[in-house]
């Protein structure tokens, strides 16, 4: 993934042409998911660290990005829908580059334990 960095326009907007209101209810549905996902027992939120937030211009996806390297992402059309259950995880091989997306943060996690 690319292009972690948030900018706000002028008006309210974030770059691309992403509405500002738009945005922010995206990441409330990706905040949602990710405070219902637990790894052993533990809520994801009570280890892990947002390390960026922002908009993906290639992809369109919305993302919160961990300081695990896992991203929780939700597609920017699919923001207005409300729907957890749209937010995915793309873990990113550091050596290869390939990407791979999950279901549940878990799933994540387990996929990148065998990668390291």
């Amino acid at each position: 993934m690319k292009g972690f960095h948030l900018e706000l326009g002028p008006e309210g907007t974030v770059t691309n042409n992403v509405l500002y209101p738009r945005f922010l209810k995206a990441m409330s549905i990706i905040i949602d998911r990710v405070m219902h996902e637990h790894v052993d027992g533990v809520p994801v939120l009570d280890e892990e660290i947002i390390e960026g937030i922002g908009y993906n211009d290639s992809s369109g996806y919305i993302y919160v990005y961990f300081c695990s390297g896992i991203a929780a992402c939700i597609e920017e059309w699919v923001g207005h829908k409300n729907d957890p259950n749209d937010v995915f995880y793309i873990l990113t091989d550091p050596e290869t580059g390939e990407e791979f997306e999950f279901d549940t943060y878990p799933l994540a996690i387990e996929k990148q334990q065998k990668l390291y």
